[in-house]
């Protein structure tokens, strides 16, 4: 499930939502929700249950998962479940090395709320909406926490 402020929603509302995009490709945009479904699951999914809970069409789910097994992106068990596989990694090393720098931020975060009794958030901005990639908590009992919006008006400062 993806938390966003005051929000949840499943993984198909989230990518579904931006489907009515005119510039989004579908077949592109079914794949990433594929992607995430596979990396938010914790022993992969059969093609049915993919295609069922992602609702795309059997036909072009074994289409995605088959284009992803070519460049090693998922694989298929004995027990015909699919998961991510090891090609996934080369597309995301570079991130890695990003979020392996950002932990050295953490020590100043947790600094930060001790100092001021708060909790401190390192976000980044994802569209409209900030995303949380690192949080140091308040040592109080009791903490307020904040998520907005990044809305067009923070653009233009």
């Amino acid at each position: 499930m993806w938390r966003f402020p005051d929000t949840v929603c499943s993984d198909k509302e989230f990518w579904c939502s931006y489907m009515n995009n005119e510039n989004i490709n579908p077949a592109v945009e079914k794949t990433l929700l594929l992607l995430h479904h596979l990396g938010q699951s914790g022993n992969g999914a059969t093609q049915a249950e993919l295609a069922r809970e992602l609702g795309i069409s059997p036909s072009t789910c074994y289409r995605i998962l088959q284009t992803l097994r070519k460049h090693d992106w998922v694989r298929k068990g004995a027990d015909s479940r699919y998961d991510l596989s090891g090609g996934v990694l080369a597309a995301t090393m570079k991130l890695h090395r990003q979020l392996a720098r950002l932990e050295h931020c953490r020590p100043l975060l947790d600094e930060l709320a001790a100092a001021t009794g708060l909790t401190a958030k390192l976000s980044i901005r994802q569209g409209d909406r900030q995303v949380t990639i690192l949080r140091a908590e308040s040592p109080r009992p009791l903490s307020r926490s904040e998520e907005r919006r990044v809305g067009k008006e923070c653009r233009s400062r």
